[in-house]
């Protein structure tokens, strides 16, 4: 139950990670060579109008840590050794 938990947890935010940076990406061209305006931002100008979606890769990268913080944790939690007792073996006769 605790790696289903972590692989979803890692997996979505992955999932996240790569849509923010396509975000960021696909903005970032439309400030600096599709201007408004029509003079384009320089680099770190249009660094700084996108910094939130940074922001929300930062959250999700600490999404992804948890996530692999759980998986680690599932190898060391909930393992209980389980001694089954039988009934000796009995031959017939």
């Amino acid at each position: 139950r605790l790696e289903t938990a972590a692989f979803w947890t890692m997996c979505l935010s992955m999932f996240g990670i790569t849509l923010a940076l396509t975000v960021a990406g696909a903005w970032q061209i439309a400030l600096q060579r599709l201007p408004d305006a029509g003079e384009a931002l320089g680099f770190i100008s249009t660094q700084e109008k996108i910094v939130s979606v940074y922001w929300v890769r930062e959250f999700l990268g600490g999404v992804f840590f948890l996530g692999l913080l759980l998986y680690i944790s599932s190898f060391f939690v909930g393992k209980t050794d389980r001694v089954v007792e039988s009934d000796p073996l009995v031959l017939p006769g």
